[in-house]
């Protein structure tokens, strides 16, 4: 029993003493003197060095990173550019022998065109085609759904194909991922196809005013702008016209055709006189000065 005793009050000496042990408060100096605070310390600058390392290695992948896409970003710009460019290269250089228009949606069968007057037109595509952002290729095709439709052959076997939307936005076949804007293309289509939905009635000058391309057989072909200009040149004239067959003039100067829609008109000028066969093949004389011819030719110069 003694026994059992004594080890009872030695246990709770000891606990008593542990007790006042820790109500003990300890001094900072004591607290950063200790072993457990300093392998603590050690462990933690260790770790802040590791972390800083990796702050490190992080920041250099980073850059490396940026690098990376900076450089395959302008790859693929230069290698986009270099193709295009390549491609324009092409087309300008092209020796034409037709032109293929048509609709998107085949509407109507397309228009075959040879005369060498209009191939020039057609190459100036290369020339003012602007790289565009406002659409992607699919925005564009969603946003009109219908547009033209053009082939260009080469006489070495080169096909040129392009898509014409809205006012002439633009895509090559051969740069299927870009879009371009290319001022006044929508006038092939304007021009050659038959329009979708009645064409409306008006004078004879309005029509030709309205039409998208005059056309002078294997030498040269002007756009709207110019048939335009003609039409308002003739509008002007102080002129009469002529309806007795002995009194039209018989040695043509030169000859012009107007399209529209698949329509053709006919400009034939004389020395002092102007001769416009409309659509149905009905002829209109107006009997002019050589001045105001001279100032009505000057519109094609």
């Amino acid at each position: 029993m003694r026994k059992k005793a004594f080890c009872l009050g030695a246990g709770v000496l000891l606990t008593m003493l542990l007790v006042t042990g820790c109500n003990h408060e300890l001094t900072q100096e004591e607290v950063e003197s200790s072993k457990y605070y300093q392998k603590l310390e050690t462990t933690n600058q260790e770790q802040k060095k590791q972390i800083k390392e990796l702050e490190n290695e992080v920041n250099e992948l980073s850059k490396s990173l940026v690098k990376e896409q900076k450089a395959a970003t302008t790859s693929n710009t230069e290698t986009g550019n270099k193709k295009a460019e390549d491609y324009f290269e092409n087309l300008k250089a092209a020796s034409l022998i037709e032109v293929e228009v048509g609709y998107t949606d085949d509407y109507c069968d397309p228009v075959h065109i040879s005369d060498k007057g209009l191939f020039p037109l057609a190459l100036s595509l290369a020339d003012d085609a602007d790289l565009s952002a406002k659409y992607t290729p699919e925005e564009l095709r969603e946003k009109f759904e219908i547009g033209y439709s053009y082939t260009f052959y080469d006489e070495d076997d080169t096909v040129f194909q392009i898509e014409v939307y809205g006012d002439g936005y633009v895509i090559f076949a051969d740069l299927p991922a870009q879009v371009y804007y290319c001022p006044d293309s929508f006038l092939f289509g304007q021009a050659y196809l038959v329009r979708r939905g009645d064409y409306p009635n008006s004078k004879l000058l309005h029509r030709m005013a309205d039409s998208a391309i005059i056309l002078e057989s294997e030498k040269a072909a002007w756009t709207r702008d110019t048939c335009l200009a003609v039409a308002n040149s003739i509008d002007a004239m102080d002129k009469k016209k002529i309806k007795k067959e002995a009194d039209k003039e018989t040695n043509p100067k030169k000859e012009y055709s107007i399209y529209s829609y698949g329509n053709r008109m006919v400009l034939t000028l004389y020395k002092t006189q102007i001769c416009i066969a409309n659509w149905d093949g009905e002829e209109t004389w107006y009997q002019v000065t050589e001045e105001q011819m001279k100032e009505l030719n000057a519109v094609f110069d």
